[in-house]
C-alpha cells in the first residue's frame, strides 16, 4: 500500500512561545507531511523568524502565506480559508 501524505496549515499570530515546539512536534511525523503551510495573521513578534530559521534547518517544504495587510489580525477562521 502506498503511503499517505497531508499538508497541515497552521494560522500563526504572535506564536514565538510555541511555534518550535509545534513544528518539531510535526516533523516527528514527516514521512507522512507533504508540506506545511503557515498562514501569518498579521504576527509582529519573531514568529516568522523562528519559521524561517526551522526551515532552513530541519524540514524545507514550509510555505508561508501572509495577509496583504501585515500587523493585523483576523482570527484562525480567516486564516485558514487564506491557505
Amino acid at each position: 500500500m502506498d503511503k499517505q501524505f497531508c499538508s497541515i496549515v497552521i494560522p500563526v499570530h504572535n506564536n514565538e512561545l510555541t511555534i518550535e515546539r509545534t513544528l518539531a512536534s510535526l516533523i516527528s511525523n514527516k514521512d507522512y507531511i507533504h508540506e506545511i503551510i503557515i498562514v501569518d495573521d498579521g504576527c509582529t513578534d519573531k514568529t516568522l523568524d523562528q519559521v524561517n530559521q526551522f526551515t532552513s534547518n530541519w524540514f524545507a517544504n514550509i510555505r508561508i502565506i501572509a495577509f496583504s495587510e501585515p500587523n493585523k489580525s483576523r482570527g484562525p477562521g480567516p486564516a485558514r480559508q487564506r491557505s
